[in-house]
């Protein structure tokens, strides 16, 4: 990633459905998304997905370790 910009490019492709996410979180007209309304909109994303399902991933953490050590 340190040549980004420079001697490499990234080229996004999203189905109409994600770009209309895109364009609803960053409020970037869709014509004109950019790699930071994609990093922001990913970025969003996780931190919803990390809030919504910490309780389950908590949860299945702690039934590992006691299967582990039973």
């Amino acid at each position: 990633m340190c040549k980004l910009g420079s001697t490499h490019s990234v080229f996004f492709l999203a189905s109409s459905e994600v770009l209309g996410y895109i364009t609803a979180i960053t409020g970037a007209p869709a014509d004109k998304i950019t790699s930071e309304a994609v990093f922001t909109w990913s970025m969003v994303k996780a931190t919803v997905q990390m809030q919504t399902h910490v309780t389950i991933w908590a949860n299945q953490g702690f039934s590992f370790a006691g299967r582990q050590s039973a």
